[in-house]
């Protein structure tokens, strides 16, 4: 048992084992849920047979874990989770060997279980509150769980000796692997055989690598056939019975992926050090930018060195913050392939037919972006499903399909993403929102009047603002909208709705694609300095003072016939208040900044361009933000705090 102990000790971390288990779980279980949604679209023993390797994977992992004698709350879950992945496995590989299709009630069963699954990997993901031990008992008293006896001493080892000669098989077969993963296996394989006594065997195992490495096909084959025959002949010795045969019908995803895998796992954490170390060397860039100008007028003579050194730190600066940039960013089909199956049960509880359509799924988005997006996109398919998609027999009376269709769609457009929310459902009635907003007190009855269709929908926005007569289970009073733009423009972005009665409602998000970096303009105002976003900065000017005419309480100015309202950014900042004919500006002129977003256009007053250029965002707290006029801040090379300014708030003043 010592030797075991030993053998199981030097493989790796229990902590790390856990994570990464825990990792490879959530993959294989995304994988079988995506497969058994595809064949209730398009049937087909390939959607089965992909869920089953994931089932099998999800137990081939498990199992080997518990090989490790991980501690008793730990052991519990994983036997749980073997258990139920055995059981779908069991269920699909039922259905694939009769050639048969598999009833309603089998997939529901198979989601039921899938959904256990996600359970557990949560439950594993933290320690087992004392709650969730006395359930996990519970459902051993009930026999939900798994009974395991100790496991032999062989076992841990076979475990790893299976997996190194199924990826030798890969390797034969000519599937896209690299020979040089096998290490990972051959490395414990070996301390395995030492452990065991078995040191004799060690060449062999070296010979079979070496044969991997070079690709020497006939080797290898050889060497697998050895290394199988003593295997088998070594469980003969110890004992260890031979496992069903059906048990090895499908190859473990587990093992697979993991030799596949091309790509290295790295935390967030360590993403985030890595970007704030790329921000700090942006702002060491723009430091020596500062000092280049003094040595221009200082020292002349070394003005071409230091130019070309500042030219070549910003150029790696550059190169390093597109590398870090290019890792945060994910397929936001990783998010979209989510509401599948949110979608499907919804739509069958309120005994609805929806077919969620999904494209754009490639379009990629920082991962900190992707996250903040889960709720809003989560509440708005759920009002979607619930009051947007008519009950089928309502449809078929309008003369539509009674499969109601929702689109979520992903796409670039400048520096920005847009994901739309499309539905062919009801549509919004613009008749009902006027009522409702004259009826809380949000516009006179006049003033609804004059309103058109297309604005009044924006008050859907507003807090606590519902059309709903009655309460549903699936997205409550209808409540929310506020919640979802309020999320939205915190991070920059900006929420539009377009809805037509009897034809449906499309919402369109406009995301920035990372929270972290800008290209911004700085400017001073007063004696502050601040950063725009170059993004919503249509262009500089100046124009002389007399060109900006006062308009009942505001102020106006012409740019080649176009009348803009002016702004007076010192006063919205609170700095003082300011009237522009106490300003004084070099030669009578005044520095415009002209703003647009989404067809809005306006005109801030400022003191001075400064400089373009890349900065870090830091976030700040909500409180700081001046009810949304800043969206955050940089550090300066120079040490000093600089706020961003939120361009959404002065072009929809």
């Amino acid at each position: 048992m010592k030797n075991v102990q030993k053998f199981e000790q030097l493989l790796i971390p229990m902590e790390e084992t856990i994570r990464d288990f825990t990792s490879e779980l959530s993959e294989n279980i995304n994988e079988a849920e995506s497969a058994l949604l595809e064949y209730e679209a398009n049937g087909g023993y390939e959607s089965i047979n992909r869920a089953m390797r994931a089932f099998h994977g999800i137990k081939g992992g498990a199992r080997l874990l518990l090989s490790f004698a991980p501690p008793q709350s730990i052991s519990e879950i994983l036997s749980q989770i073997e258990y139920q992945s055995h059981s779908l496995e069991t269920l699909l590989q039922d259905a694939m060997t009769k050639k048969r299709n598999l009833s309603e009630e089998e997939v529901d069963s198979a989601y039921k279980g899938i959904d256990l699954l996600k359970s557990l990997t949560e439950v594993l993901l933290s320690e087992p509150p004392a709650e969730e031990q006395k359930v996990l008992r519970s459902e051993e008293r009930e026999g939900k769980l798994l009974k395991r006896e100790p496991l032999q001493t062989f076992e841990a080892f076979v475990n790893i000796a299976d997996q190194f000669l199924e990826f030798i098989g890969y390797l034969i077969e000519g599937e896209n692997q690299k020979p040089e993963h096998i290490h990972r296996l051959a490395e414990p394989l070996k301390v395995g055989l030492q452990t065991l006594g078995d040191t004799d065997v060690i060449d062999m195992v070296d010979s079979i690598v070496e044969s991997a490495i070079s690709l020497n096909l006939p080797d290898l084959k050889r060497g697998r056939e050895e290394f199988t025959k003593w295997l088998e002949e070594k469980k003969k010795e110890v004992g260890l019975q031979p496992p069903n045969k059906n048990a090895n019908l499908i190859s473990p995803v587990s093992a697979k992926r993991s030799m596949q895998s091309q790509t290295v796992k790295v935390s967030h954490e360590k993403l985030d050090k890595m970007m704030n170390l790329v921000g700090e060397l942006l702002t060491l860039k723009n430091a020596a930018s500062s000092l280049l100008r003094v040595v221009e007028e200082s020292a002349p003579n070394l003005t071409y060195d230091v130019k070309n050194v500042v030219g070549n730190l910003g150029r790696l600066a550059y190169e390093l913050q597109s590398v870090v940039m290019s890792v945060r960013m994910v397929p936001i089909g990783e998010l979209f392939n989510r509401y599948k199956r949110a979608v499907r049960d919804l739509s069958r509880s309120l005994k609805k037919k929806v077919n969620l359509v999904i494209e754009g799924e490639e379009t990629e988005l920082d991962k900190s972006v992707i996250e903040i997006l889960v709720d809003p996109l989560t509440h708005m398919i759920r009002n979607a499903v619930d009051h947007g998609i008519e009950p089928p027999e309502e449809r078929k009376k309008l003369g539509k399909s009674e499969e109601g269709m929702i689109f979520l769609r992903a796409y670039y457009r400048g520096s920005y993403a847009f994901i739309e929310i499309q539905d062919d459902g009801k549509g919004i009635n613009p008749q009902e929102i006027r009522t409702r907003a004259i009826d809380r007190g949000l516009i006179s009855p006049e003033e609804a009047l004059k309103i058109p269709d297309s604005e009044i929908v924006n008050y859907i926005f507003e807090p606590g603002f519902s059309t709903v007569k009655t309460v549903s289970d699936i997205s409550g009073r209808g409540v929310g909208m506020d919640v979802v733009k309020t999320n939205i423009e915190s991070i920059g972005g900006k929420v539009f709705i377009d809805s037509t009665v009897g034809k449906g409602t499309k919402i369109t998000l406009r995301i920035p694609l990372s929270l972290l970096l800008i290209r911004g303009l700085m400017v001073l105002v007063g004696k502050e300095r601040y950063i725009v976003p170059l993004e919503a900065v249509k262009e500089t000017l100046k124009v002389p003072k007399e060109k900006i005419h006062k308009y009942h309480a505001g102020l106006l100015v012409d740019v080649r016939g176009e009348t803009l309202p002016v702004i007076l950014v010192e006063e919205i900042l609170g700095q003082t208040a300011v009237e522009l004919e106490s300003k004084d500006f070099s030669f009578g002129l005044v520095p415009l900044l002209i703003l647009e977003d989404s067809g809005s256009r306006c005109a801030l007053v400022v003191d001075a361009f400064l400089e373009e250029s890349d900065y870090l965002v830091k976030s700040i707290p909500d409180y700081a933000k001046a009810g949304n006029v800043v969206s955050g801040a940089t550090v300066l090379g120079d040490g000093s705090i600089v706020v961003i300014i939120n361009p959404t708030f002065f072009t929809g003043w």
